[in-house]
């Protein structure tokens, strides 16, 4: 009974947690898509501005030109944007790896690393991160990963490798986190 009140309490703890993060990080997605809308319509407004000032002076043809420079202008804008939302995850990410919940997540990928690749598995991760693999019994190799945070699992023969670094996670899913910072568009 003791055991499943303990268990009950540490999965409420964990929704509390996971429901706080979600909280904060639909938060700053909220305060990143307004810098966004407004950076990029500040950058519309000047392509606009640009383009019809070219197209005035210019023929059919380099109002033609002019259109299409606009357009990559607003494309580099919105690349150059992705580019900033996507290094303000990552620095996110960074200031993460500062708190309880990463070092639970950790516990969590390795868990879920035994469950795929069987209990024996050798960890690849960053310095900083080997006393938590440490604590949990995990093999720690002693090639340590440079990045943002989360580990490489290897199986013990070394034939299967499941890599949750946070940028393999985020190169995964690159795609749809660029269409989700868009979406409002």
């Amino acid at each position: 009974m003791e055991a499943q009140s303990l268990l009950k309490e540490v999965e409420e703890r964990k929704n509390r947690e996971i429901a706080k993060l979600e909280e904060e990080f639909k938060a700053r997605m909220d305060e990143l898509k307004k810098k966004r809308d407004e950076e990029v319509s500040r950058i519309i407004d000047e392509a606009r501005r640009e383009a019809a000032q070219k197209a005035q002076r210019e023929s059919t043809k380099a109002l033609g030109l002019a259109q299409l420079e606009a357009k990559k202008i607003v494309m580099k804008a919105l690349e150059d944007f992705l580019e900033r939302a996507m290094d303000e995850i990552k620095r996110y990410i960074a200031e993460y790896t500062q708190t309880k919940e990463y070092k639970k997540l950790l516990t969590e990928m390795y868990e879920y690393a035994k469950k795929r690749l069987g209990t024996r598995v050798v960890v690849h991760c960053r310095k900083e991160d080997k006393a938590v693999f440490e604590a949990l019994g995990a093999k720690v190799s002693t090639n340590y990963v440079q990045g943002l945070g989360g580990a490489i699992f290897e199986s013990e023969d070394g034939s299967v490798e499941l890599d949750m670094t946070f940028e393999e996670l985020i190169r995964l899913k690159e795609d749809k986190i660029k269409a989700q910072i868009l979406k409002s568009e």
